[in-house]
């Protein structure tokens, strides 16, 4: 639950456009500091914190900026 909730809060981070560069990048560093502002108290350590922020914040890059295009849906019979 608490790795939902920093994961919720991150995707908020990342759609404000304060936390977005001129260029459309989003600035990490912004997301971070949002993302710790909401959430560090619900974790054991920040060690533990900054274990799931990477964790979600790799995971949401993957998204965002897939490594190949080679996965295409096909529908038969059309």
């Amino acid at each position: 639950m608490i790795y939902s909730i920093l994961e919720s809060n991150i995707r908020e981070a990342i759609a404000n456009p304060d936390n977005q560069e001129k260029d459309g990048s989003i600035n990490w560093n912004f997301v971070d500091a949002d993302a710790y502002h909401a959430c560090h108290n619900f974790f054991r350590s920040d060690k533990d914190f900054y274990e799931s922020f990477h964790d979600i914040a790799e995971k949401i890059a993957n998204e965002m900026n897939p490594k190949t295009n080679e996965i295409q849906l096909e529908m038969e019979g059309i």
